[in-house]
């Protein structure tokens, strides 16, 4: 069996989401896989604790990260910390119109 790749998902039994994360990690690994405050592992790390990719649907679909099976606080400590410095990089990852300006609407 060949290895995993770098960007597997680090949680495969959250199935609902599965593909998604496959996508949405391996595009972030393409952009900072080499930087270890990238994009890519607050991606990784944000996974591990249990996020969840939904779809935004609408006339422009997009995705939006949500805690999945983090509680509000914790999940408003990580968005701050992990997400908050790639905000611009996660838009354009996640599909979001480039004049979104806040986190909420794409990482709520």
């Amino acid at each position: 069996m060949p290895p995993e790749p770098p960007w597997a998902d680090p949680r495969p039994d959250l199935i609902g989401d599965h593909v998604q994360w496959l996508t949405l990690l391996e595009l972030a690994y393409c952009h900072d896989a080499e930087d270890p405050n990238g994009v890519f592992g607050a991606l990784v790390g944000i996974r591990c604790c249990g996020a969840a990719i939904v779809s935004s649907g609408g006339a422009r679909p997009s995705w939006r990260l949500t805690r999945g099976e983090m509680t509000a606080a914790e999940w408003q400590v990580i968005r701050t910390q992990w997400l908050m410095p790639h905000l611009k990089v996660l838009q354009e990852l996640l599909g979001a119109p480039a004049a979104a300006t806040t986190g909420g609407a794409q990482t709520s």
